[in-house]
């Protein structure tokens, strides 16, 4: 299973979201390097491919476009879709490390959305407690990532 993510984003740059993802795309490299392998079934066979794409936009412009947080899933090409918000108000105020926790959670959160809506033998709970892993959080840092899971 390839994990594959990138962003939507408004002013990628200046709110340093571009270069999260390069960081994040760096950690998650066993997964996210399509010249690495992994075993195809080691998260379950329901996903060849998952794709997430964050949304970070002021919120009036998401609206204007008529935007909506989706999760898509294509069971005949083992794949899924996920694009979740991140509420750009918010997320510009922040410190880089929050920021990256913030990504993170969203990622988290995706996957979660698809375990609840597994129908197979997809494994999500192992899939997130390795991306968790690969990012060697502090103490403090996993609990600031649980405060955005319960949000």
């Amino acid at each position: 299973m390839k994990l594959f993510l990138s962003i939507e984003a408004q002013n990628a740059t200046e709110i340093e979201i571009d270069k999260i993802l390069r960081y994040v795309n760096e950690k998650l490299s066993f997964l996210t390097n399509s010249l690495l392998s992994i075993e195809d079934d080691f998260y379950g066979t329901e996903y060849n491919s998952i794709g997430i794409i964050p949304v970070c936009m002021e919120s009036s412009i998401i609206e204007c476009l008529g935007w909506k947080e989706r999760v898509k899933i294509s069971r005949k090409n083992k794949d899924a879709d996920v694009r979740l918000f991140i509420n750009y108000e918010n997320f510009i105020k922040e410190s880089y490390n929050k920021k990256c926790i913030i990504f993170i959670a969203t990622i988290v959160k995706s996957i979660q959305m698809l375990q609840a809506k597994s129908k197979g033998d997809f494994k999500g709970e192992e899939l997130i407690k390795d991306i968790i892993s690969a990012f060697e959080m502090t103490p403090e840092q996993n609990e600031l990532l649980k405060t955005y899971l319960d949000l």
